[in-house]
């Protein structure tokens, strides 16, 4: 071994020692190898590179023994040792990867995790790639603890440390079990793609059993909240979380009427309504279960859908907001000022002191259920089940998995113009601008002058609301496997006896 400075020939031909200097020093395998030290500036600078020296003339003696490094060479190895001098080390063979990666920077393992994760690491996804919104909230909640726990390295991670702290946060045991997940899910991509030679410290994370018990369940709206809701947002005309009250107006209706939930629905363009053919398509990368959605509309939507979008490039949002815009804001607000509203309208203050005490319209109502954005998709689910639609037919247009049933997963096939048949049957919601809102609350019977709404069809009123045999010829045409349509009976239910009567 030797410590030297090499020489180079300047402009002018004289040789003149170069400003580093340099460590030659024969491996485990009697190959010489040269090293680039500390800068030749003090005499510190030449103490420390004899000290580099001596380490790596210790570890290639102990590497030729194959005896275990003692603790102080061992801490240099794991500590001290500079990145680059690590790196060419592992090259040589004198360093094993596992154990040097051990000691890396845990910012370099979370990006490097991030890409694996866009590339397509989770193996319960079909689809060639992850999407975007996943990737970022799983390696957001593994930032998060490693901040909070404030890990450095590996040999730092500690999964005791990691449960105090997720204890601490006091999440609900849903939001729990989440992070917990993604943390493991860390973990075990570390193990599998052989950063490590050893699992963490300390005893395993265990799930939270409470899970169902403590998530505040969604409601699903009745027709008179929901219409209330939209009409109250066009009249009030706020904009929220960059949402004008049109669009958001439109969006609940269309919510409620798809089933599509809230990161669905963001990602809605223009170009995903197909108003010639009735559809609506959500890519695949967009849906929950990753797989590309096509759903009818109501035959009434078409023209005002081509009225909202008049104007609108194909590629702009259907329902333009702020990209980081929470509609739980949004709908919360917008339920605030119409049970306000509501409150408002009482003839006296018995009335209003009865209404106060009531919970139509609460975001949260006496029974605990909440009613956020996602109780739209309980509100087709609820009012799906109200139509003649099959079990089969309900789960298909809601989207729901019937992979778990061999007769409806396997041998029962929905037609498109089955589930076209049922989106005409939804209720008819207001849509924003098409009448004042007085004349829309006049309609649903909650202008103030009727104790409640004629809602015979979606079960909140006993009474059959009255209806012209023109209204039954024109709105309630059902397919009949004939050539022909027929006008639907309300007491008739099924389509079999429609086709032998």
């Amino acid at each position: 071994m030797r410590i030297y400075r090499p020489t180079r020939k300047g402009a002018d031909g004289k040789s003149r020692p170069v400003r580093r200097w340099y460590i030659e020093i024969a491996d485990h395998r009697r190959i010489v190898r040269r090293f680039a030290a500390y800068e030749a500036r003090t005499k510190e600078d030449k103490r420390l590179t004899e000290e580099l020296a001596g380490n790596l003339e210790r570890l290639i003696k102990h590497k030729g023994s194959g005896s275990t490094l003692p603790a102080e060479l061992d801490t240099w190895v794991k500590t001290s040792i500079p990145e680059g001098l690590k790196k060419r080390l592992i090259d040589i063979g004198l360093l094993d990867p596992a154990a040097a990666e051990a000691f890396r920077d845990l910012a370099g393992h979370v990006e490097a995790f991030r890409q694996q994760l866009i590339l397509g690491f989770r193996p319960k996804l079909k689809s060639g790639q992850t999407s975007k919104p996943y990737v970022t909230q799983t390696v957001r909640r593994v930032e998060r603890i490693i901040q909070g726990c404030r890990f450095r390295r590996w040999a730092d991670v500690d999964l005791g440390r990691v449960r105090s702290y997720l204890v601490g946060l006091g999440l609900t045991d849903i939001t729990f079990n989440a992070y917990r997940r993604d943390f493991v899910q860390f973990v075990k991509w570390m193990q599998e793609s052989r950063r490590i030679d050893s699992p963490p410290k300390g005893v395993k994370v265990p799930k939270e059993k409470g899970g169902d018990d403590t998530k505040q369940s969604k409601r699903a709206f009745t027709f008179d909240e929901l219409s209330r809701v939209i009409t109250t947002a066009v009249a009030k005309g706020k904009t929220i979380q960059g949402c004008t009250a049109r669009n958001r107006a439109a969006m609940y209706v269309i919510a409620a009427e798809t089933g599509f939930r809230r990161a669905e629905m963001k990602s809605l363009k223009v170009n995903s309504f197909d108003l010639d053919d009735g559809t609506v398509t959500l890519e695949k990368e967009h849906a929950k279960d990753r797989r590309t959605a096509t759903l009818p509309l109501k035959a009434k939507r078409l023209q005002q859908l081509r009225d909202h979008f008049s104007g609108r490039s194909l590629r702009d949002p259907a329902f333009p907001m702020n990209s980081h815009a929470k509609t739980s804001l949004m709908i919360r607000q917008d339920l605030r000022d119409a049970r306000a509203g509501w409150i408002r309208e009482a003839q006296d203050g018995a009335e209003r002191r009865t209404r106060r005490k009531g919970d139509f319209l609460k975001y949260v109502d006496d029974a605990g259920m909440k009613g956020c954005f996602h109780s739209l998709r309980n509100t087709l689910c609820t009012n799906l089940d109200k139509t003649d639609a099959s079990l089969a037919e309900r789960m298909t247009f809601a989207r729901h998995s019937m992979r778990g049933s061999l007769t409806l997963g396997t041998y029962t096939t929905v037609r498109p113009y089955s589930l076209r048949r049922i989106a005409d049957q939804l209720p008819d919601l207001p849509w924003p601008g098409e009448r004042s809102e007085k004349q829309a609350l006049a309609a649903t019977g909650t202008d103030g002058k009727s104790g409640a709404c004629n809602e015979a069809f979606f079960g909140d009123s006993q009474e059959v609301p009255k209806q012209s045999s023109t209204n039954l010829r024109s709105e309630n045409r059902v397919f009949s496997g004939r050539s022909g349509t027929r006008t639907q009976d309300p007491l008739i239910k099924s389509q079999l006896l429609y086709q032998l009567s």
